[in-house]
Order: C-alpha cells, then structure tokens, then sequence
C-alpha cells in the first residue's frame, strides 16, 4: 500500500503522466485524460498481460480475457450496433 501512496503522491506533485520501471517491468502512471486516449487508444497496447490469466480462472474467456485477434473481430462485429446514428432512433424509447 506505500508503494500505490507514493506513485499517487508523485502523481499530484508532478502533475503529468510517468513511467515507472521496476525490474523489468514498465508501469505507466496516467494521470491526463488525453495520456490515457493515447495509450489505450494505439493498437499495439491490446495485449493482455500477465493479470488476465489470473481472471481467466473464473471469469473464462470473454472480452477481458480473450486474446487481441479475437477481441477484434467481436469489436468490429459490435460496433455498428452502437453507432451514433443508429442510436438516435431509440431516443424516444430510453426517455
């Protein structure tokens, strides 16, 4: 628990986003809505670490824990359904 209080008390003085590196790992501390777009947005981030296997025991394979080919091709076949434009079309129904 230090440790999470540290990153957060650098976080709040810095006031940026941070790498840390411990052993041979790299932890990214997000701190800006727009650092986070642009990790989570590059494709290249949609591996799965190591903490996904440890869900997969009881929460199987879905989307969380499904490989990177497979979540993409369920995005791909999902997205449509929740284009904005077709979403108008049940504003009257969610009011």
């Amino acid at each position: 628990m230090q440790l999470f209080e540290f990153l957060r008390e650098n976080s709040r003085r810095f006031k940026k986003s941070y790498n840390v590196v411990v052993l041979t790992k790299t932890f990214f501390m997000i701190t800006k809505a727009c650092d986070a777009e642009k990790v989570l947005g590059a494709s290249r981030n949609l591996e799965r670490g190591e903490i996904t296997r440890f869900f997969e025991a009881f929460m199987k394979k879905g989307v969380f824990t499904s490989n990177v080919e497979k979540w993409t091709q369920r995005r791909k076949m999902l997205t449509p359904a929740f284009h904005f434009n077709m979403l108008k079309n049940y504003t009257k129904i969610f009011m």
